[in-house]
């Protein structure tokens, strides 16, 4: 856990980054964007994106969060039966709320055409799925096959339906039509640009810069979200004393109100069991880094282009770290803080640590309490007969055969 340490500090912030194989397979759905990039082409991005993830920036985001939450409820409530009860697959719901979600808040009132993207993007996530293992060759998604001539085709549409709403943004507040970018993701980072390329010394954001952080922001912002809701769902479904622990909290402080910022922050339960499915269900099984220079890490010296493989999963089971109750759904342990519910600070990484940790960490907690805090109030979960329990690693780790929950709506004097 030593090495692991230096390895995230930022004393190697620059010296080490993500490998070329990772850059070839991920390349179609986030570009050369924040998870792939390296170096001070990393860094440059990073400062200037950071500050849009900022909790403050977010917090305006909430209720957004709650009032899709709240139509997708509704749809529910239509499908259970008359005695308000129904099997729902909560994986595809949630796979449909997040990508609303990242639509409406990343491209504000652009989502329609945010939504035509995002579902070219999960083409490409398919297509990633069905032949990654060829990307990694130099220069194949330029041969003349059907298959990539579709990559093509798919990628340059995306792009160009991105730079079509940058473009527009930045038309009007030129015209003096608006009198900001505007108060989404995207205007975040417009902002952010603008302020930055004030100082000469630093360039702006170029074009497709831009666009392949917007498509990273889909990407990750969307499938990582998705899976710890319906992984929380189904943990909560077979855990009704948590699940009835988290209720209480949520209508202690709404207090018959919708969820907004500060009532989410002070959601300590919640936060406990997104914690809890993060260890046992963290998005990525592990993270990779690779040697951008001839270098020592420790008493360890390692040559460029060596990689360090850090197994997430392995990690998180660790009975050495986490004791005895390593594969029980505890969230109690993380009652004091996430740096003491191990053995050792740094053995919960669902987002990595140091520097490059995930910028977008902020966005999923604030998401996941908020769908968390509307589903709990209006409905109750238990297992249903029809899932079968196997994760399965695509590029995130999802339930193989789906996630089947029974849903019943919690009536008005049960809360």
């Amino acid at each position: 856990m030593d090495m692991l340490k230096e390895v995230f500090s930022s004393k190697h912030m620059l010296s080490l980054g993500k490998p070329m194989l990772l850059t070839r397979f991920l390349q179609p759905v986030t570009g050369i964007g924040l998870v792939v990039a390296n170096g001070e082409t990393w860094s440059h991005e990073r400062r200037v994106i950071g500050p849009a993830f900022h909790s403050d920036k977010l917090k305006g985001f909430v209720q957004t969060m709650v009032n899709l939450t709240l139509n997708m409820s509704e749809s529910w409530v239509q499908t259970l039966s008359k005695h308000g009860e129904g099997e729902i697959e909560i994986e595809g719901s949630m796979n449909e709320l997040t990508s609303d979600i990242i639509a409406h808040t990343q491209f504000g009132s652009s989502y329609k055409r945010g939504r035509i993207i995002f579902q070219l993007l999960e083409e490409l996530k398919e297509f990633i799925n069905k032949y990654g293992h060829l990307l990694i060759i130099p220069g194949v998604r330029y041969l003349p096959i059907p298959a990539f001539m579709r990559l093509r085709k798919m990628t340059t549409i995306v792009e160009t339906s991105i730079q079509e709403i940058i473009m527009e943004r930045r038309a009007a507040v030129k015209a003096g039509k608006k009198s900001s970018y505007g108060a989404d993701l995207l205007g975040l980072m417009l902002s952010e640009c603008e302020r930055i390329g004030e100082d000469k010394k630093q360039p702006l954001l170029t074009m497709q810069q831009l666009v392949d952080e917007c498509k990273t922001f889909f990407f990750a912002g969307h499938e990582t979200t998705a899976q710890l809701l319906t992984w929380a769902l189904l943990l909560l479904a077979h855990d009704l004393t948590w699940q009835e622990r988290a209720r209480t909290e949520i209508l202690n402080f709404c207090k018959g109100k919708l969820p907004d910022f500060d009532s989410i922050s002070r959601m300590k339960t919640v936060e406990m069991i997104i914690y809890e499915t993060l260890r046992l269900f963290a998005p990525a099984s592990s993270i990779v880094r690779s040697a951008l220079c001839d270098m020592k890490i420790g008493d360890l010296y390692v040559k460029k282009g060596m990689c360090f493989w850090i197994p997430i999963a392995a990690i998180h089971l660790d009975p050495e770290l986490w004791g005895g109750s390593v594969y029980e759904f505890n969230p109690g342990r993380f009652a004091d803080g996430i740096s003491k519910a191990a053995k050792h600070p740094m053995a919960f990484m669902p987002f990595a640590h140091g520097p490059r940790n995930c910028i977008g960490q902020n966005f999923a907690l604030i998401e996941a309490k908020a769908v968390l805090a509307v589903l709990l109030t209006k409905f109750s979960f238990t297992p249903s007969p029809s899932y079968r329990h196997s994760p399965h690693l695509m590029i995130t780790t999802r339930p193989k055969y789906g996630a089947p929950i029974i849903v019943k709506r919690v009536s008005s004097s049960q809360h």
